[in-house]
């Protein structure tokens, strides 16, 4: 599953819990509800910026977006470059929540072998 996809699962369970609907959030975003139902069907890639107004309108970290909903195995891919602060912060914080879940599904596995 890649990164948007996962964060966009995250956001839309979300939203389900909070009783928000995907206008409210296109609206938090500033985007129209046909452009945010593009990014729900991939058809955009989100930016890092975006990712970052994510966490924030559902008062999440960024760690906490990407996380797996189930602990299924998961791999990302991210693509693009982080040109303010704002993005390079998302990003960083995204690399260590990746080495955070390997980490965590490692020592899962090791408890499970043993």
């Amino acid at each position: 599953m890649q990164v948007e996809q996962q964060i966009l699962a995250n956001v839309e369970r979300w939203l389900s819990q909070h009783g928000q609907t995907q206008s409210w959030l296109a609206q938090q975003l500033d985007l129209t509800p046909r452009r945010l139902q593009q990014y729900i069907t991939g058809q955009f890639k989100l930016t890092a910026d975006q990712i970052a107004s994510l966490a924030k309108i559902t008062d999440q970290s960024v760690s906490q977006l990407v996380l797996p909903v189930d602990n299924s195995s998961t791999s990302w891919q991210v693509r693009g470059t982080a040109k303010t602060y704002t993005s390079q912060a998302a990003l960083t914080t995204l690399a260590l929540a990746t080495q955070q879940l390997h980490s965590l599904q490692l020592v899962e596995r090791l408890r499970h072998a043993q």
